[in-house]
């Protein structure tokens, strides 16, 4: 879904972290790195995104697992937020696995934000990021964000949904259909 992006500002790092070895790219947008081991048994994508996250040399940055899929204006979606706000920290996307869309409110600042209800469906500047790097814990997103929050930094929630997590097959047929905003 990256190489289908309508804006071209975009890199990617992608983690080899001891599960497959097939990972390929030619493209000079994608930097592969590994980790030389498994980080961990399970839950373990946030030591795997810190690790990455010191390889990152722009401003900002997004999360994409690699079972999920970005719309094709994710990049040119996060732009319009930073344009309006520029002083943002964390940009918020709407994200859906087909049945349901997370966040469910529009407002970070709620006290009704749950675990397991916010996912990795944002962009956070990298200075922010090493202030509150992930916990490696089946919750580590929710925390991320949870952190940010009580720390004072400034979100903006944006009105579209632009990512997708996995969905069984029978799934894949609402998305296509699913608005985009």
């Amino acid at each position: 879904s990256l190489h289908a992006q309508e804006d071209s500002r975009w890199k990617c790092i992608v983690v080899k972290d001891g599960d497959f070895d097939c990972v390929v790219s030619e493209s000079e947008k994608v930097k592969i790195i590994s980790t030389g081991k498994k980080l961990g048994a399970c839950n373990h994508g946030g030591k795997v995104r810190n690790f990455a996250m010191e390889h990152v040399d722009t401003p900002w940055v997004a999360f994409l697992d690699d079972d999920d899929t970005v719309s094709s204006d994710y990049v040119m979606r996060l732009q319009e937020c930073l344009d309006k706000d520029s002083d943002a920290d964390v940009v918020v996307f709407h994200m859906t696995n087909g049945c349901y869309i997370y966040p469910f409110l529009n407002t970070i600042d709620s006290k009704r934000i749950e675990a397991g209800k916010m996912g990795i469906s944002f962009a956070v500047k990298l200075n922010v990021w090493k202030e509150f790097p992930f916990n490696s814990s089946p919750t580590e997103d929710w925390e991320m964000i949870h952190y940010m929050r009580l720390g004072g930094k400034k979100f903006i929630i944006s009105d579209y949904v632009t990512y997708f997590i996995k969905m069984p097959p029978h799934m894949k047929a609402f998305r296509e259909r699913w608005p985009r905003r």
